[in-house]
């Protein structure tokens, strides 16, 4: 097993909306956030990073991505998951976001593994990937070029 490190790159969140009930009454209501996170692998696990659900991620060696890097594929992501789209059934910023710099060739590239934040799977998701059995849209991933901006390779997990 290879060692993975941490830098917290966004705190979580809570939102405030506001929401009508059956009766047309507004209500404020606070809606938790996912966390945007990186995970530095110290070294590469080989070609590939497994997942129990979704195709194999492969990789020539990893990098550690700067704040910006994480910021600019946050927002290509959530560009990239517009809600017109219909691509999940909740909004980008509910999953949490685990980001792993890999490279492909000369390109550095990033992994970003996501889930739904009700989902969490205790406090070592900060730390370690999260690689879920099945759970359908509630677990997914993506690459993502951070200088063009290019998404690639959207996949849910198998399974619900």
């Amino acid at each position: 097993m290879k060692m993975l490190t941490l830098i917290v790159v966004v705190a979580a969140a809570t939102a405030s909306a506001v929401h009508a009930d059956d009766r047309g009454t507004s209500k404020a209501v606070e809606a938790s956030l996912g966390e945007a996170i990186v995970l530095n692998l110290v070294e590469a696990p080989g070609d590939v990073i497994v997942f129990h659900s979704r195709s194999a991620v492969r990789l020539s060696g990893v990098w550690k991505p700067r704040p910006s890097d994480v910021a600019a594929c946050e927002q290509f992501a959530q560009d990239y998951f517009n809600p017109s789209t219909k691509l999940l059934p909740h909004q980008f910023k509910a999953y949490h976001r685990q980001y792993i710099g890999i490279k492909r060739g000369k390109r550095r590239l990033l992994y970003l593994n996501a889930f739904y934040s009700h989902h969490a799977p205790g406090p070592h998701f900060k730390e370690q990937l999260v690689n879920a059995y099945d759970g359908g849209d509630n677990f997914w991933g993506l690459v993502c070029d951070p200088r063009s901006g290019n998404i690639s390779e959207f996949e849910k997990n198998h399974g619900m």
